[in-house]
């Protein structure tokens, strides 16, 4: 290619012709973040005695959620993570119900339950609902 010809093309195109083009500027905040290890459970007696314990609070929020939707069923899961025996972190992984205040009001008891100080662990806690029929029971 002749320079005249070389100069037009850039002052078109504004590329230099024949060059490799330049690779993308990769930095760190481009980079996808590495999930970190799930913690494992160090008390899960612990866990099932707060689970049992507050049963009646993710009760409530079902009853709550029924009586506007008398049908609701469906499952809900938290994926929790605890630390020195508080919950840290918690995102409703699964909402089957549709019902995103019924979730939402599960995620805010979960966030106000308090184990064991020792206990930590990343953990998916999932919650099955059914309405029960009264009248064939």
């Amino acid at each position: 290619m002749s320079l005249w010809g070389m100069l037009l093309t850039i002052a078109c195109s504004g590329e230099v012709p024949n060059e490799e083009p330049t690779p993308p500027v990769t930095r760190a905040n481009d980079l996808p973040a590495e999930e970190p290890e799930p913690e494992p459970v160090n008390n899960p007696e612990d866990i099932k005695k707060v689970l049992s314990e507050k049963g009646a609070e993710v009760r409530a929020c079902y009853d709550e959620a029924l009586a506007a939707s008398p049908n609701l069923a469906g499952d809900i899961s938290l994926d929790v993570i605890i630390r020195e025996g508080k919950v840290v972190s918690s995102t409703i992984a699964e909402n089957t119900t549709n019902n995103v205040a019924f979730a939402r009001c599960i995620k805010i008891k979960v966030d106000t339950w308090a184990f064991a100080p020792d206990t930590k662990g990343d953990i998916s806690l999932p919650f099955v609902f059914r309405p029960t029929d009264t009248n064939n029971e």
